[in-house]
């Protein structure tokens, strides 16, 4: 039996949802999410956010045009406290990402060719293999489409660029054949999240952010320095704007229902034992395209690895994983495989990640979960449920609360009780970055359902705590 599952491109339910997500205005995402997260976070409306780290004191942040404005203020760091002067730091603007030459081959959009096929390399997140696209990503002014010869095609005669795609079509009465190779010249546009913070001598720096297309995780901040705030960088074309400026508080509310849970220490004590003895501990991590690790940069940055390293960089012990995994399903999907794994391999933990089940009734929740809860306990196997990650609200067309308040966030948690099982609460998380300076929107590498390295490392960091409690 094939336990690793081959991934296969696939959000929520297929590829046509995906391509109905990326068609919607992103205009409209950036009102619903960003509304109902200031709404979250106690945010005034105003072009002057604070910096809410509780070490600062009146040092408030705004930008105008390109440029980064800090009031002066004071600042706590251990018993000392230091005054800080006002400062206006410049934000470039991220750089475009100028292709000069691409094989491409240029398809009609029919339902032969899927929509992959259709969006050139440097706008797919995660890849041709192991992701999809975001759209609004090429400048149409740049894009340049040429024959081998070195002839440059007419623009809606025989190709035309759908950008809420990213995708270039070639067209009816074209002058290529079907599936020729073109050479494709373009400007991508990207982001980058650059860190402000401040050190011991009141200073204020700024940390310049990787530059990507996608979803990019922001730069850290040097040691010994207080994050105060992330800030987005847009591309030239654009000025910075409130929403631009994201504070850092760094303080997440407690969450004591689901936190009792995973503390429970009779939920995972076999577990723990083994890894306080170094003993060998049989990993089994199963789930959808994000326990594939469909859109981190590489299977090492994907979560089950991710968690898989920290244990044993933790705690010394070595681990076996083994996924059973495969994109586009639900538990209902892969109920059956995720049974004979248990019943064939009798691991010592199971890890539980389905976001896709967000689309599931509650009394198929209650079903499957039951079906996988008995299996674990005849092969006398630990559980962990992960209550996954939020898509975007334009996945659901609602915001991110109530995304949060679906039937899977409140009947797991339940059934896990019952059934002794542990919790690794990474939706409340989600909902909660705020607090780290983020937007929801820059944990999801396709702008719609999976997260970027950042969003696996907030999944891999909360599995650590469960099992290791104060880690």
């Amino acid at each position: 039996m094939n336990l690793q599952a081959r991934h296969t491109v696939g959000l929520v339910d297929s590829h046509t949802k995906a391509i109905l997500i990326a068609i919607m205005s992103l205009a409209l995402f950036a009102l619903t999410g960003l509304s109902s997260l200031k709404s979250s976070r106690g945010y005034q409306n105003n072009d002057t956010p604070c910096a809410t780290n509780p070490l600062c004191e009146g040092i408030n942040l705004f930008s105008t045009e390109r440029s980064l404005h800090i009031s002066a203020g004071r600042i706590h760091f251990g018993d000392k406290v230091i005054a800080t002067t006002a400062k206006t730091l410049d934000i470039p603007p991220s750089p475009d990402l100028q292709i000069s030459s691409e094989k491409f081959r240029l398809f009609s959009a029919d339902v032969a060719h899927p929509y992959f096929t259709r969006v050139p390399a440097a706008c797919l997140a995660g890849g041709i293999k192991n992701g999809g696209p975001v759209g609004f990503l090429i400048d149409p002014d740049s894009l340049v489409v040429e024959n081998a010869n070195g002839r440059a095609l007419v623009a809606d005669q025989d190709y035309r660029l759908d950008c809420r795609l990213d995708a270039i079509e070639r067209l009816k009465n074209c002058s290529i054949a079907e599936g020729e190779t073109v050479n494709l010249k373009y400007k991508v546009l990207r982001k980058r999240i650059d860190t402000l913070s401040i050190d011991r001598k009141g200073s204020f720096k700024l940390t310049t952010g990787t530059l990507s297309q996608f979803a990019t995780s922001p730069a850290d901040a040097p040691l010994n320095a207080l994050p105060i705030a992330h800030i987005c960088a847009t591309p030239r074309k654009s000025s910075l704007t409130p929403a631009s400026i994201m504070p850092i508080s760094g303080v997440i509310p407690s969450h004591t229902t689901v936190e009792d849970l995973c503390r429970n220490a009779m939920n995972l004590s076999a577990t723990r034992s083994k890894l306080a003895r170094h003993s060998k501990l049989e990993l089994l991590m199963c789930g959808d395209s994000v326990c594939c690790g469909a859109f981190s940069s590489d299977q090492a940055h994907s979560y089950p690895s991710l968690f898989k390293s920290q244990l044993k960089a933790l705690t010394g012990t070595q681990v076996e994983l083994t996924k059973v995994s495969l994109g586009g399903t639900t538990s209902s999907d892969l109920l059956n495989s995720i049974v004979a794994a248990l019943t064939e391999k009798h691991p010592d933990l199971i890890v539980l990640e389905f976001v896709n089940d967000l689309s599931l009734p509650a009394e198929q929740l209650r079903k499957n979960y039951a079906q996988i809860f008995a299996a674990a306990r005849a092969s006398g196997t630990e559980i962990i449920v992960c209550l996954p990650h939020l898509p975007s609200p334009l996945f659901y067309g609602q915001s991110w609360q109530n995304i949060a308040d679906k039937p899977f966030y409140h009947v797991i948690p339940a059934l896990a009780r019952r059934n002794n099982c542990a919790v690794a609460d990474i939706a409340y998380r989600w909902l909660h970055v705020g607090e780290e300076g983020l937007q929801p929107i820059d944990l999801l590498a396709d702008q719609a359902n999976h997260p970027n390295d950042y969003g696996h490392r907030i999944y891999a960091q909360e599995l650590i705590k469960t099992v290791l409690l104060n880690k």
